[in-house]
């Protein structure tokens, strides 16, 4: 009875093309599966992984246990600047037009990652705050309160500073900032450029409107100027 049965079965199948094809799709699929759980037993058998982590052969844990021993960072520390929460290992920041003081800026010595700082449009004359932030590349200051820059005579770093429309006269705390390549000083108050004799490597120079009377300097810094201004001064 079960042979006869086996071959109704078969000619079933025979007589039904369809069938017959569904029936073999079926077994690909299987056999598929089955390879595929059999690489993914082998593959949990070995001894370590690349990552150090047991796997589920030496320590019969499951996968998602060994995720749990990921370790996570916790979230860096906020400094508040006059209200404004910013991540102790920012790089970049903007505080322009907030009417910021000395005393809102004092929290700015703790960001010591900054490279870019914007400090445009506000009531700033103590610069001291940002004297160690020896990472820092572009500082912009213009339309403050600024007469003394001596705190600016470590940032070595810095490529670019614009302190536009201050109240600055005496540029020796510039003299050593060699990396300087871009330097805007419109609107001051500065007499003797000379300081910026080692600055070779400048290419923007904006000393309109202030109180230059000798420019000799400049044929001997070696710089390859794209821009100079010194408009507006008490040049002969």
């Amino acid at each position: 009875m079960k042979f006869k049965k086996r071959r109704t079965y078969t000619a079933n199948l025979v007589a039904f093309p369809a069938v017959n094809s569904y029936r073999k799709k079926c077994n690909i699929l299987l056999t598929a599966i089955t390879l595929i759980a059999v690489i993914g037993v082998s593959g949990c058998k070995s001894d370590k992984r690349s990552d150090g982590i047991d796997d589920i052969g030496e320590t019969g844990r499951s996968e998602s246990q060994s995720v749990t021993e990921i370790i996570t960072e916790e979230p860096p520390r906020l400094v508040i600047i006059k209200g404004r929460e910013v991540p102790e290992n920012a790089t970049k920041i903007d505080l322009s037009g907030m009417e910021l003081t000395d005393e809102d800026i004092k929290p700015l010595s703790e960001l010591s990652n900054l490279e870019h700082l914007i400090l445009d449009n506000n009531q700033i004359s103590d610069l001291s705050p940002i004297s160690g932030l020896n990472d820092l590349k572009v500082l912009s200051a213009m339309d403050n309160q600024i007469s003394d820059i001596s705190p600016l005579s470590n940032l070595l770093g810095l490529e670019f500073l614009d302190l536009d429309n201050n109240q600055i006269s005496n540029l020796s705390p510039l003299s050593e900032l060699v990396r300087m390549e871009r330097l805007f000083l419109k609107n001051n108050q500065v007499e003797d450029i000379t300081p910026l004799a080692k600055l070779a490597g400048l290419k923007w120079l904006d000393m309109k409107n202030n109180n230059v009377r000798d420019v000799s300097v400049i044929s001997t810094m070696g710089a390859r100027f794209l821009y100079i201004d010194f408009s507006d001064n008490r040049l002969p």
